[in-house]
């Protein structure tokens, strides 16, 4: 599937559609604006809590509503599974920081945070991505940090979404333990 599609792709039952909005992501050097669907992982058992990524305030970003993490309807399933698996172990919804990022919310972020991906190359502005709370600092990889959550993650993130085609959840970033992703052989447009 490309991103060009995004937006025919139906949220995960598990889900609620919150609409359509625009994406960005970087394919072969260019800066590609699409339409995804976004849902958010606020149903009893598959939540994700953390900010909206600048849909209630495009400008002020020092106040980011506070809610159930977006996602584009692609990883919706997916990270929805993973959400539900948690809290079937622990009792308690995930906590993340942030999953789908406006374009201009990507923008802010990478002139005040040194370590946050230019615009377009991030996969949260695709809705691809969430940001996991694990209690670990920047610079530690994946599987390093010790805590639970940093474990758990570790144990589990690779079973979910896995299909022929590629698709998957995974924890890229060598030095963000928090971040997950979709994984893809080939994101196309």
């Amino acid at each position: 599937m490309g991103l060009s599609q995004a937006s025919s792709v139906a949220c995960d039952d598990r889900t609620t559609d919150i609409g359509v909005y625009t994406g960005h992501l970087k394919i072969d050097g260019i800066v590609h604006e699409f339409s995804v669907r976004l849902c958010k992982l606020d149903k009893e058992g598959y939540q994700i809590h953390g900010n909206d990524g600048g849909l209630a305030d495009g400008s002020n970003f020092k106040s980011l509503k506070s809610s159930y993490v977006p996602v584009s309807s692609i990883v919706s399933g997916a990270f929805a599974a993973l959400a539900h698996d948690y809290y079937n172990e622990f009792h308690k919804a995930l906590e993340g920081t942030s999953g789908y990022r406006t374009q201009s919310y990507q923008t802010y972020l990478s002139k005040t945070n040194s370590g946050a991906a230019a615009v377009g190359n991030s996969k949260h502005e695709a809705g691809l991505a969430i940001d996991i709370t694990t209690g670990c600092n920047l610079g530690i990889k994946p599987g390093e940090c010790g805590t639970q959550m940093d474990r758990w993650l570790t144990q589990h993130v690779g079973g979910y979404g896995t299909t022929p085609g590629g698709y998957g959840l995974t924890r890229p970033v060598s030095n963000e333990a928090w971040h997950v992703q979709m994984s893809v052989r080939e994101i196309r447009y």
